[in-house]
């Protein structure tokens, strides 16, 4: 049987949507599309022209890329393709660019042998329904506001990711910003309504209260499940009281770097695991 790897395109996305579907993975169409748009895609193709394999890797700057996307057919599983289209991603990478992945359990043992490591646990929350917050005190972003937002995500994630983040806020549902008295931007979010699961992030603020009334402005009125996946555990806490469980606790995997991207003194959520 002939499996080759091909770069990937939004004309495959369709196909992306099929594959995660066969793993129990709940991407609709406008993630695919954003995913194959801001990065570079490989997958496996089979003799019979579908896809088998995949893996994408968003370079974000020229320190920094992404690792997302790694699916194998369950039919095709024990052939090393997993290992193909992440090796593929690795060799897209630039001198002394590194890259993170948040791995799942069955991708851990894969990224170890590839040269990541581990860097610090994701803990994902899941909810249906959001306690209300008390007043709002954000408002929706305005084509003025990008070049800040932007601004403040580098401040807090260490790398330019304009152009993943320009097409992001396309699709989403919605965009919140605040900024303090002296007209300087403290916090941004935005929330990404999926066709069945809305989820919550990126998001950077400089507050842990901004940081947690944001998530309920993003989340309120949602007629969907939610999610969101941060850095740390030290919202635990709040994230409870307004509603959210703990899910799961993967791994955040570096390659070709020994500490989190992440600033520890701003507050941040992982606009999705696929995306860092």
């Amino acid at each position: 049987m002939a499996e080759t790897l091909i770069p990937l395109d939004v004309e495959h996305a369709k196909g992306i949507i099929q594959l995660s579907q066969a793993v129990g993975w709940s991407f609709d169409l406008a993630d695919a599309k954003t995913l194959l748009a801001a990065g570079h895609a490989f997958g496996v193709i089979d003799d019979k022209n579908e896809l088998i394999a995949t893996a994408t890797a968003i370079h974000y700057d020229r320190r920094l890329a992404s690792l997302g996307m790694v699916i194998v057919h369950p039919d095709h599983q024990k052939k090393s393709l997993g290992k193909r289209v992440t090796k593929a991603c690795l060799q897209s990478l630039q001198t002394n660019q590194s890259m993170i992945c948040v791995a799942t359990e069955a991708g851990f043992p894969l990224y170890k042998k590839l040269g990541f490591e581990p860097l610090h646990m994701i803990y994902k929350y899941t909810t249906n329904h959001v306690m209300a917050p008390k007043e709002r005190i954000f408002r929706p972003f305005k084509e003025e506001d990008i070049k800040p937002m932007i601004e403040l995500d580098a401040k807090a994630t260490g790398s330019n990711r304009s152009d993943f983040l320009k097409k992001r806020f396309k699709q989403a549902e919605k965009v919140l910003v605040k900024y303090d008295a002296n007209g300087q931007i403290i916090a941004y979010g935005a929330a990404i309504q999926g066709e069945h699961m809305r989820v919550i992030g990126p998001i950077v603020a400089k507050t842990q209260q901004d940081f947690c009334v944001l998530v309920q402005e993003l989340a309120v009125d949602a007629k969907t499940p939610m999610r969101i996946d941060v850095p740390t555990d030290r919202y635990h806490n709040e994230l409870v009281t307004i509603g959210f469980t703990i899910d799961a606790t993967p791994w955040m995997m570096g390659y070709g770097r020994s500490d989190s991207p992440y600033e520890e003194n701003y507050h941040y959520a992982l606009a999705a695991q696929a995306y860092g």
